[in-house]
């Protein structure tokens, strides 16, 4: 245990050294790593330039076509066609094409009124009727038909009464008295044969007249509706035809407002292809519009570029400086170690040296803990040993002194009671007197003797062997 307290003695006085080393390692690794970190920067800012330049110079071809894009695109505004003049010219063409389509569509509709009119006025033709006095022939019509009605009532009237008189007649017989002239005499009595053929006759054309008079009243019906369709289409016609003249005086006045020299008022051509040359370049100013807007986009983008490009470089210079900074700073820090000497070493190589050194240190660590806590346990167990000593050495005194206080007491009473020797004294207990108590207290008092004696062989036994030094425990302990 010596020799291990005496090793881990040595490495102790070491182990501030090796936690220098270890702080100085930690430094080391750290700059390795920058060192690493700035070549990596550095080339990256040296590769950045060339492309900051490119983008650049692709900025500045942009530029120019830019300039170039805009010129031929004023070019072409200035060449443009008058948009409103346009818009003027087209807007009095639609009307006058609005206006010659209305006329139009008047124009068919009169058309195809009078058309209808002349339909309805061959319908007055064909019943024999005039449109102008329609009516009247119908009235006329009527009352011939009426007349001739009036006629055959008058025929029939007097036919009822030739027949009566025929009754007469037949029942007239020689020398009976004439009931109507009192003759008594019937030389030529009428007839009934030629008045039944009458009578049927008379009936015959009565009907006929009055399925005559039922026609013209269906015909007056038809004519009558016939004539007010033809009254509202003729009102309709005068009424179309004053819109058509209103529109033709409307087309004159629009064709009187024409100002436009260079075109035709009647003829559209001029305007269309003036119209389709002005849409074309339109278009090509649209197509030169968005051309110039994605140069422009791009140019911005270019532009974004370049200023990213900086932002970087910029942060790539930064950190070159805030690198080597941090460097000379690590190096100034260094207390064992030379940076120069450890700079070229890999860092995981210095990270497996500084994990050697701190494992180093925590077996170090704990194996002086092991120890110290070993000897603080000896350190007890001797304090105990030296206390345990102290006791038996008191106990000894006072079991010697005890002893001693009973032999005098014991020669005190064998003199006061005149007994030479403590045999007498046994004789005498072995008389009739209470020797089973008696013997009870030598017997507790032998017993108490021998384990006084015993206790007294052992401590001076643990004495002899005990080779106890303190000044060789502080020697240990230093």
């Amino acid at each position: 245990q010596d020799m291990q307290w005496k090793a881990v003695a040595e490495e102790f006085n070491n182990i501030d050294r090796y936690r220098a080393e270890i702080e100085d390692l930690k430094l080391l690794i750290d700059s390795v790593n920058k060192q690493q970190r700035k070549a990596e920067v550095e080339v990256r800012l040296r590769n950045g330039h060339p492309h900051l330049e490119k983008v650049q110079a692709e900025a500045l071809n942009l530029t120019a076509a830019i300039a170039n894009q805009e010129s031929s695109l004023e070019e072409l505004q200035q060449s443009k066609m008058d948009t409103s003049m346009l818009l003027e010219l087209e807007n009095w063409y639609q009307q006058a094409e609005n206006i010659d389509s209305q006329k139009q569509s008047l124009a068919n509709k009169l058309i195809s009124l009078q058309q209808e009119i002349a339909s309805l006025e061959a319908l007055f033709v064909e019943h024999g009727l005039s449109t102008q006095s329609w009516e009247t022939d119908l009235d006329e019509q009527e009352s011939s038909l009426r007349s001739a009605q009036q006629t055959l009532q008058q025929q029939e009237t007097q036919l009822k009464v030739q027949l009566k008189l025929s009754e007469f007649a037949d029942n007239l017989h020689d020398g009976e008295a004439c009931p109507l002239c009192g003759s008594l005499s019937h030389p030529h009595p009428m007839g009934m044969e030629n008045l039944s053929e009458l009578e049927n006759e008379i009936l015959q054309k009565f009907e006929s007249l009055n399925g005559e008079l039922k026609t013209l009243h269906a015909k007056r019906k038809v004519i009558t509706r016939q004539a007010t369709s033809l009254l509202d289409k003729q009102q309709q016609c005068l009424e179309l035809q004053g819109a058509l003249d209103h529109q033709e005086k409307q087309q004159q006045e629009h064709i009187n407002s024409f100002l436009w020299p260079n075109f035709s008022a009647d003829n559209k051509d001029a305007f269309s292809s003036y119209k389709d040359e002005n849409k074309h370049k339109e278009e090509a100013i649209k197509s030169a519009e968005l051309a110039l807007k994605n140069v422009r986009q791009e140019l911005q983008d270019k532009l974004a570029r370049i200023d990213k490009y900086k932002a970087t470089l910029k942060e790539f210079e930064q950190e070159i400086a805030v690198l080597s900074g941090i460097l000379r700073q690590n190096e100034g820090q260094l207390r064992l170690l030379n940076a120069a000497d450890y700079m070229a070493i890999p860092a995981s190589k210095l990270q497996e040296r500084k994990d050697f050194l701190e494992e180093s240190i925590q077996q170090i660590d704990a194996t002086y803990k092991l120890l110290t806590d070993s000897i603080n346990q000896l350190n007890n167990q001797l304090a105990e040993v030296i206390g345990k000593r102290g006791a038996a050495k008191e106990q000894f005194q006072q079991i010697i002194q005890q002893l001693s206080s009973r032999q005098a007491e014991v020669a005190a009473l064998l003199n006061e009671h005149n007994y030479n020797d403590i045999v007498e004294v046994q004789t005498v207990l072995n008389k009739n007197i209470d020797v089973p108590a008696m013997q009870k207290i030598i017997q507790e008092f032998q017993v108490e003797l021998q384990i006084t004696q015993t206790k007294i062989a052992d401590l001076q036994l643990k004495t002899q062997q005990d080779n106890f030094s303190t000044a060789i425990y502080e020697k240990k302990t230093a």
